[in-house]
């Protein structure tokens, strides 16, 4: 079966042929669509949709409208102009595929079908957090999926992609209230690249070229990606909000009640603060650092049952002394607690929640 909505398929079996099409391996390659869009038939139009709208600007850097028409004549101009036929429906492919891994990271991550993210459950614990919020970022990863998949790309590690991108997320998010242009942040990437790629005036200045396919077949690496993600942190958002060092991150985010923002870049925050620690006798509240295997967090998945929901220390329905209701969201008030255990703790005294 053709994927109804692309109407793709008859344009492919007519350039193939029909007695051709079935041998080909365009058929395989369409057949490989179908086996993502029927994995959920409710949300067959919705799932077509985004698929394709991240395809085009995987592919060629173009925002695409999710509106049928629109879909449909960008699809058929785009097989049409193109030399390389199979290639593009077979592109079109890998990224339904990676729609795949990426619905399965939060959905089921034991069914993921890709070994280097079952090996690595940092970079699954980081994908599952992008599957929650992050939905603009799919093009980009599609794009480098796509070239890992290669036989020469030995030097692109798809984990640290993910890992990369999830830093840029977190350091991002956290830092401001809003998303201050994330969005056009990728789609600048991914269309026209960058003119002036730099973290201050004593450094060179040279351009990133575009990421997409069409404009940029081989050159993408991850060094590029967070020299672009350094970039952008730099003087990328629309808030102006500059963060080129750790003191310029610390000193934006400790005005923000990073609870209210984004309840997931939150909750990784202290998921990653506890990775490798444990409590230190110099004091309540401080750390050290752990033996190696010893409390590892970030590998335990973001929906771990320890880390189910966030709880405020000072209750946030009544202020305690040294806890400002403009402090009370704020990151040092937090922490991550199973559900039964939050509710249980609720309001009680402080040397309860100690």
């Amino acid at each position: 079966m053709c994927p109804s909505r692309l109407n793709y398929c008859t344009k492919v079996v007519e350039h193939i042929g029909l007695e051709g099409y079935f041998d080909s391996q365009s058929k395989k390659y369409m057949e490989q669509i179908e086996d993502y869009l029927k994995l959920d038939p409710k949300r067959r139009d919705t799932s077509t949709s985004q698929l394709i709208t991240t395809f085009s600007l995987s592919e060629n850097g173009r925002t695409l409208s999710k509106r049928l028409r629109v879909q449909r004549i960008y699809l058929r101009d785009e097989y049409k102009k193109t030399n390389t036929k199979e290639d593009l429906v077979k592109n079109l492919a890998i990224a339904s595929k990676f729609y795949n891994i990426w619905n399965l990271s939060n959905k089921n991550p034991d069914e993921i079908i890709i070994n280097e993210l079952k090996n690595d459950k940092v970079a699954l614990t980081c994908l599952q957090v992008l599957a929650k919020k992050h939905i603009i970022s799919i093009a980009l990863l599609s794009r480098f999926y796509s070239k890992s998949l290669l036989e020469d790309s030995d030097a692109i590690d798809f984990r640290d992609v993910i890992k990369a991108v999830t830093a840029f997320f977190v350091l991002w998010g956290s830092a401001r209230t809003g998303t201050a242009g994330i969005d056009n942040c990728y789609r600048e990437l991914m269309s026209k690249g960058i003119k002036n790629p730099r973290i201050n005036v004593e450094q060179e200045q040279n351009k990133i070229p575009p990421f997409c396919r069409q404009k940029n077949v081989d050159d993408i690496n991850l060094e590029v990606l967070k020299k672009a993600f350094r970039y952008f942190l730099f003087e990328g958002a629309t808030d102006k909000a500059k963060i080129y060092s750790k003191e310029t991150w610390l000193s934006k985010i400790k005005n923000i009640n990073i609870y209210t923002e984004s309840k997931e870049v939150c909750k990784l925050m202290p998921i990653s603060a506890f990775d490798g620690v444990v409590p230190s006798g110099q004091g309540i509240g401080l750390v050290e650092e752990a033996r190696s295997g010893v409390s590892e967090t970030l590998n335990k998945g973001f929906d771990y049952s320890f880390f189910q929901s966030i709880e405020h220390i000072s209750p946030q329905r009544n202020n305690w002394s040294g806890v400002t209701d403009e402090r009370k969201h704020a990151l040092g008030n937090l922490t991550l607690l199973p559900i039964s255990t939050n509710s249980s703790v609720g309001n009680q005294e402080l040397k309860e929640k100690m």
